[in-house]
């Protein structure tokens, strides 16, 4: 089974309000995505929340970890909450 790492980042801006990402499939998530090759979760996280929010941003603590297997996909997926 293909182990897959995926980060997720929190942000709160100057309101408290949370960072959303709009996913192209309908639906809003927390800017985040695979860990690519070489790549650290830090990396990771901030590459990915450039990407789709184009905020630059520092990353603190991991907050969160949660794993979980896809079977049909043959996915082992390790998701980290920075």
């Amino acid at each position: 089974m293909e182990e897959v790492k995926v980060v997720y980042a929190l942000i709160r801006n100057e309101f408290n309000q949370i960072v959303m990402a709009d996913n192209h499939e309908g639906h809003w998530s927390l800017p985040g995505g695979k860990v690519e090759l070489n790549e650290n979760l830090i990396e990771a996280a901030v590459r990915e929340v450039y990407e789709e929010t184009g905020l630059e941003v520092e990353i603190g603590n991991i907050l969160a970890v949660n794993e979980a297997k896809f079977i049909k996909r043959n996915h082992h997926a390790i998701y980290f909450f920075i």
